[in-house]
């Protein structure tokens, strides 16, 4: 591995939740998962474009932190698929969750040139253990990874992960590293479009909202099947 830390420009954004929608339908039975979300290590959250991934890990993000917790949130593109690249942008969003994670000695230490991945990712873990409060990590369209390299870092946070820490994966694919063992133990949730489809209840109030006429949300249901 070269060294964890290399001169990346830094946008905001990234590292940042995006603003919810306004009028977005409200969807009790999936926000109502985060309370599952606190006691899993991995939420795996797998479906094509258009299925609202992206909202409902909002409304997730939303809730946690109501309920105390501390949230990092990384939104990922295509070159964020190098490994140095993407600890540097986990290592910014988790230095926004809160005053000790992503900060000390996480901090100076990935400023170190010579600082290899492996000991990053222990140090990061490490500072997460001792930062007490329950610290929840959005990924953002991780499809977006296909380095071996970066597969490995998340694999090793999960291996090594302590118990306040939770990450959350959005991706339009399956996840490319082994999930066998968060499963036998129950340290996952999974979702996937079939459970994210509209239910006929969804569909029909987000059709009022539209000012469609009444009995339009069965035909519209029937016809997208929830999508």
């Amino acid at each position: 591995h070269r060294s964890a830390a290399r001169g990346f420009s830094f946008l905001a954004p990234k590292v940042t939740p995006p603003r919810r929608d306004r009028g977005v339908v409200d969807r009790p039975r999936l926000v109502d998962l985060a309370a599952q979300i606190e006691t899993r290590l991995l939420t795996s959250v797998k479906a094509p474009l258009g299925f609202g991934k992206t909202t409902l890990a909002l409304a997730w993000a939303d809730t946690l932190k109501e309920r105390g917790g501390q949230i990092a949130w990384m939104s990922l593109d295509p070159e964020d698929d190098d490994p140095e690249r993407f600890l540097h942008y986990m290592r910014q969003a988790l230095s926004r969750a809160g005053d000790a994670a992503g900060s000390g000695s996480f901090s100076s230490a990935s400023g170190s040139p010579s600082i290899q991945a492996h000991d990053f990712l222990t140090i990061l873990i490490n500072e997460i253990s001792d930062f007490g409060d329950e610290l929840f990590l959005f990924i953002d369209d991780y499809h977006c990874i296909s380095h071996m390299a970066v597969h490995d870092h998340i694999a090793f946070l999960l291996r090594h992960g302590p118990s306040n820490f939770h990450l959350i994966l959005m991706s339009r694919g399956d996840l490319p590293f082994s999930l066998n063992s968060l499963r036998v133990h129950d340290q996952i949730l999974e979702l996937d479009a079939a459970q994210l489809r509209f239910t006929p209840a969804e569909t029909e109030t987000f059709m009022r909202r539209t000012g469609a006429e009444p009995g339009a949300a069965s035909a519209i249901h029937a016809m997208t099947q929830g999508w």
